[in-house]
């Protein structure tokens, strides 16, 4: 069963914008390790130092992702 779009972290919103976790991490620059850690330490939150480049990246490739989504 899949959860509602509410019942979601920001994290499992954007990976699934991005198409999942290792991709966006890709889009980041970052190590799949770094991005997993916001899922285990940060309970799924973006830290903030992030949301404005997501957003960006989002933007140029038209995914359906707005800052909302990366807030609880």
């Amino acid at each position: 069963m899949c959860k509602e779009r509410s019942e979601l972290t920001p994290l499992d919103r954007v990976a699934d914008a991005f198409g999942d976790m290792a991709k966006l991490a890709d889009a980041l620059d970052l190590t799949k390790g770094a991005v997993h850690h916001w899922k285990t330490r940060n309970s799924g939150r973006i830290p903030s130092a992030y949301q404005k480049k997501i957003l960006q990246i989002a933007a140029a490739r038209s995914l359906d992702l707005s800052a909302v989504d990366l807030i609880e």
